[in-house]
């Protein structure tokens, strides 16, 4: 009976042993399948990540770059770049002369103005991308206080014509500064302001224009001519009578754009287009104001007026306004120095305002320009008082 038991507690622990294998080799193979299932899994997201971003285009090389030195650049393009928009064009330009930094490059507005420098630190960047190919700029972000702002590169098609137009205007520009960078070093040797001035409060009181001639023939043969040199020319060739010479010098004034006043050169070239015979019609002459229409017959009895008084006033001094209805001649390109009143928009009812010893007006019918011989005493009275008080600083000097 003993041993009985004995085999049933053997029996017992060995199938207990059994059964506990078992599940040990259960649990290991379960842990073996989710393992490999997590491996699995990852190795799927994985490669399904890949696939994606593969099938993605390239990003575009975007390099934004800084743009420095706007505030030390002139007042125009200064006014430019505060102007600057998001996305507006600008160009690059290399400047290998640069006498600070060879390596340098300036940018351009698409009107040739140099609007800054790429930054020091940001030139390799440039550079680099120059050698790939032709590039320009984008405003990526505006100026700040400093005239600073950022660009992005870009690249540019050969034979760009807004770029090519920047490089004209900007050559255009460098060769303008250039010319007067080196007319200004000749007005310096040839002493041009101290002959304007030796010639402006000196020679033209005293009516010494051969002398001024003299003076500025150098001026002029050297093309150093500034406005006040002009107009010292037209002074002289008008009171020699010279009308074709002066003329010609009032004509390259207006070209040239180096003038005191533009409206006296328009009313002495009109005054001597009329003596030269070269005016015969109202519609030749050009009115900048509305309403105002000088005419052939206002210019012929104010060249009357200058012919009687030259031999006493310098012709020089004698200007005119003109107004609607009214055409006033003055000294000195002063309208508080009147010498008389001209009313001639009526061929038939004409008047002469004759200025009297008190400063009124006297209204005097007249029907011909010959009455205007009669009047000499009358149109020398309100000048008398200023005859030795000239005034030749009206024009510029």
């Amino acid at each position: 009976m003993g041993n009985f038991f004995i085999v049933l507690l053997i029996l017992f622990l060995f199938f207990l042993i059994i059964g506990a294998l078992a599940d040990k080799y259960k649990t290991d193979d379960t842990k073996k399948y989710t393992s490999q299932r997590n491996f699995d899994y990852e190795d799927n997201v994985t490669n399904d990540i890949d696939k994606i971003l593969s099938s993605k285009p390239d990003k575009p090389q975007k390099d934004v770059i800084s743009i420095v030195g706007g505030f030390y650049r002139s007042w125009e393009a200064k006014q430019c770049i505060r102007k600057l928009y998001a996305c507006e064009t600008v160009f690059l330009k290399e400047e290998p002369d640069n006498p600070y930094d060879p390596n340098a490059i300036m940018v351009l507005s698409k009107k040739g103005l140099h609007i800054g420098y790429v930054s020091k630190y940001d030139i390799q960047t440039v550079k680099t991308r120059m050698s790939e190919g032709l590039v320009k700029g984008s405003v990526y972000d505006t100026m700040d206080s400093r005239y600073e702002y950022l660009i992005t590169l870009l690249p540019m098609e050969e034979g760009d014509e807004e770029y090519n137009n920047a490089i004209y205007f900007f050559n255009e520009r460098k060769r303008i500064e250039v010319e007067s960078r080196k007319k200004t070093e000749l007005r310096k040797e040839l002493g041009i302001d101290d002959i304007v001035v030796l010639a402006a409060d000196d020679l033209l009181p005293k009516k010494k224009y051969s002398s001024i001639l003299r003076l500025l023939k150098p001026v002029f043969d050297a093309d150093a001519q500034d406005g006040n040199c002009y107009e010292l020319m037209i002074y002289c060739c008008h009171y020699m009578q010279d009308y074709e010479s002066e003329l010609k010098y009032i004509d390259k004034s207006i070209e040239s754009g180096q003038f005191n006043d533009r409206a006296f050169l328009n009313r002495r070239k009109y005054q001597v287009l009329r003596l030269l015979g070269h005016l015969v019609s109202n519609d030749q002459i050009e009115n900048e104001k509305a309403g105002v229409e000088t005419t052939i017959l206002e210019l012929d009895f104010f060249n009357r007026i200058v012919s009687i008084l030259s031999d006493v006033v310098d012709p020089n001094r004698i200007d005119f306004r003109d107004s609607k209805g009214l055409f006033a001649v003055n000294l000195d390109n002063n309208i508080r120095r009147p010498i008389c009143k001209l009313y001639l928009n009526n061929p038939d009812k004409m008047f002469i305002g004759l200025i009297n010893e008190d400063g009124s007006l006297l209204k005097v019918r007249i029907t011909d320009i010959s009455e205007l011989d009669e009047l000499k005493d009358d149109l020398l009275r309100p000048i008398n008082k200023f005859l030795d008080k000239p005034n030749f600083y009206a024009h510029g000097y």
